[in-house]
């Protein structure tokens, strides 16, 4: 197995920059988790390949690197050496002899006070060599964290400018250099979180797609393979916010890393995990003044099918923030859910009065028209969410609305 960053790499130590580049890329290309989802080994093995990226490409840590292994192949030859120039003693009581001479007992010709300075001697020089290893740890610690903070300080002016993937780099070398780092982890969870928003449809086209598994098949199918591959970028960003929650010490830092961490739970489809994590924050002071969380909670009972107690919460979280549109949308899917249509195509009605820009339900309400073969209403509704910004609703049109167009 590869013990060095260069045999990750698979290049030799004296490779230039741009072959150690160009290797990164194509062992990027081939184990990046994003083609392989669920996979514990490529996630791991990616992990390393980057970290012996990040460390090889640039000239101090690697200049660094390779006093430190060319250090730990001297001693190994070192000791190797030793061993075999060794003089071997077939007789044991030459052995022993050799023993006896070599360890003769002082014949106590030093003086009392020459034993005594010399007693002292050693001391000194023990507390000089103690104090030597805490100015080396303590020095060794700060240029550790100044490196860090300045990784940290360059990705945060790169993400200002848009510069989401350089970000990135820096805020991974600075995670070398301090690995529980609560807000760097968070950092890197929120770029993933973004990544993986970014690269998808929103989740409410799943919300009510994935509930009917007898209606349109292909679809679910193309649905449920889409959510899959976005659930390899959410996963990172769970094991990132997870870390984050577990290094940081002020309640309000752990209850806002908390809640990211339930929002990605919940989309990557770990629901037993959002339970838990749901039920944690509710112990947290000052919970009871954070109405997001009663969100989460009817998200979770909505994702696992519990329709009834989804709709309850939504209606308590609705009753405090009455200007949500997204909790009336989901109340409207929970009705449906019940197989009450009726009283899902009122709420869906309130929405679009109270809240005409927002495209979602109009695109619910033409799902239900066109499971209810009325196409005319369903291509209208289709079209009114597209222009609205409704990326599932283009994806219907294209499906469902061809000869309408």
């Amino acid at each position: 197995m590869a013990s060095t960053f260069y045999e990750i790499l698979g290049v030799s130590k004296f490779a230039s920059t741009d072959d150690i580049k160009k290797s990164f890329k194509n062992l990027a290309k081939k184990y990046h988790p994003d083609k392989h989802p669920g996979s514990k080994f490529h996630e791991e093995h990616f992990k390393k390949i980057n970290e012996a990226y990040q460390t090889l490409s640039n000239q101090q840590s690697r200049y660094r690197y390779d006093l430190k292994i060319n250090y730990a192949e001297s001693s190994q030859q070192y000791s190797t050496n030793t061993q075999a120039n060794r003089p071997r003693n077939t007789n044991p009581n030459t052995e022993k002899q050799y023993t006896q001479k070599a360890y003769k007992k002082p014949q106590g010709n030093r003086s009392t006070q020459s034993q005594k300075k010399l007693n002292r001697y050693y001391i000194y020089i023990a507390i000089g060599a103690i104090l030597f290893i805490i100015a080396s740890t303590w020095f060794y610690n700060f240029m550790n964290d100044y490196a860090a903070k300045e990784y940290f300080a360059e990705g945060l002016h790169e993400e200002q400018k848009g510069n989401e993937v350089k970000a990135m780099g820096y805020y991974l070398s600075s995670l070398e250099k301090d690995y529980e780092n609560p807000l760097t982890n968070e950092k890197i969870g929120d770029i993933y979180s973004k990544l993986a928003h970014n690269n998808t449809i929103e989740l409410f086209y799943f919300d009510l797609e994935l509930q009917k598994k007898n209606i349109d098949a292909s679809l679910n199918t193309e649905s449920t393979q889409l959510l899959n591959n976005i659930r390899g970028i959410d996963s990172l960003s769970a094991m990132y916010f997870n870390r984050s929650f577990e290094n940081y010490e002020l309640d309000a830092d752990k209850r806002r890393v908390g809640l990211k961490l339930l929002r990605t739970d919940l989309k990557i489809g770990n629901f037993t995990k959002a339970l838990s994590d749901s039920e944690r924050l509710k112990t947290m002071p000052d919970a009871a003044k954070d109405d997001s969380l009663i969100y989460y909670q009817a998200e979770i009972h909505f994702l696992m099918k519990n329709y009834e107690e989804a709709r309850k919460t939504y209606t308590s979280f609705y009753a405090l923030h009455p200007t949500s549109a997204d909790a009336l949308i989901r109340i409207a899917l929970c009705n449906y859910n019940e197989h009450n249509e009726d009283f899902a195509i009122s709420q869906l009605d309130k929405a679009i009065i109270k809240f005409p820009t927002k495209g979602e339900a109009y695109y619910f309400k033409g799902e239900i028209a066109r499971r209810n073969q009325d196409s005319t209403a369903a291509c209208n509704l289709f079209e009114i969410a597209d222009q609205l910004n409704v990326l599932a609703a283009k994806t219907a049109i294209y499906k469902y609305c061809q000869t309408e167009l």
